[in-house]
């Protein structure tokens, strides 16, 4: 589930730089 949510978040980066932000020490 983790991995998906890291690839949702990928896509979504450069849309929603907030949540890109928010998961970026994640990645």
């Amino acid at each position: 589930m983790a991995t998906q949510t890291i690839d949702d978040t990928s896509k979504t980066a450069p849309r929603a730089t907030g949540v890109g932000r928010s998961l970026k020490p994640l990645n």
